[in-house]
């Protein structure tokens, strides 16, 4: 049995066809391959809004499925608020993929064998932060309770505030190489200006383990660079930790909260 299907949904259209093989009234196996194009989908995540153009393919049986292929995020918008002073305080190092009470669960009868690619137009914005993202070829593999994913992460600008100092994001790149846990090796590269004293925050490494460098023009040293920044912050007090903390933090809780 052929299935043949298209129309317009959310704003874009899509179309579909595929075929069910049938053992007397028992399904047998299926294929079913769908191509959209700017479908808007909303609600589904909190404070997220995003365009898709999907070209995927489901297929198999009732014992196993297998989802393949690529969907294309056209454009998005992230806008939930997010309290960095909490975040702060997080110190898991060790983001797993696993979701929730996924432990306990059966072995999924679907997998998923997906690149999704956001090559521009991908925002998260609210009061601490405004940063424009791309996503470079994102492989996601595995159940979906306990997803694996490989692949590139950018911001190609913006800016996030921490106390009273706003950051210009010069660049960050993140690569996900380790597809069973949340750890990018980064480089990133932030900057912004205090009295009369242009600072400027290197971060290589992971989250684990990564090295920061500070420089500021006119020079200072390092310790007299975390002192600004905490006076720029509002605070003289762990000068240090006003630089390192919102680092080594933020970045993971965004990840952990976005899953």
């Amino acid at each position: 049995e052929i299935i043949r299907l298209g129309g317009n949904v959310s704003k874009g259209s899509f179309e579909t066809s595929g075929k069910v093989a049938l053992a007397g009234t028992t399904l047998k196996d299926f294929a079913v391959e769908l191509t959209g194009n700017h479908i808007a989908v909303k609600n589904v995540v909190d404070s997220l809004a995003f365009t898709v153009s999907p070209r995927i393919r489901v297929a198999g049986s009732l014992r196993e499925q297998r989802v393949t292929g690529e969907i294309m995020v056209n454009q998005a918008l992230y806008t939930k608020e997010l309290d960095l002073k909490s975040v702060i305080g997080n110190k898991n190092r060790n983001i797993s993929l696993v979701l929730p009470g996924s432990e306990k669960q059966a072995k999924s009868t679907l997998l998923l064998d997906v690149v999704v690619k956001a090559p521009k137009d991908i925002r998260f914005k609210n009061k601490f932060a405004d940063i424009e993202i791309r996503a470079n070829a994102l492989r996601i593999q595995g159940e979906p309770t306990k997803p694996r994913i490989e692949g590139r992460v950018e911001v190609a600008k913006g800016k996030i505030v921490f106390g009273d100092v706003q950051y210009d994001i010069l660049s960050a790149v993140f690569d996900l190489l380790d597809p069973s846990r949340l750890n990018p090796e980064m480089n990133v590269q932030a900057q912004t200006k205090i009295q009369d004293y242009l600072i400027t925050l290197q971060i290589e490494g992971n989250l684990d383990q990564f090295a920061l460098t500070m420089n500021s023009e006119p020079p200072l040293s390092d310790s007299e660079i975390a002192r600004l920044l905490a006076i720029g912050s509002g605070s003289a007090a762990n000068a240090s930790n006003l630089v390192l903390k919102p680092i080594q933090t933020i970045m993971e809780g965004q990840l952990e909260q976005a899953l």
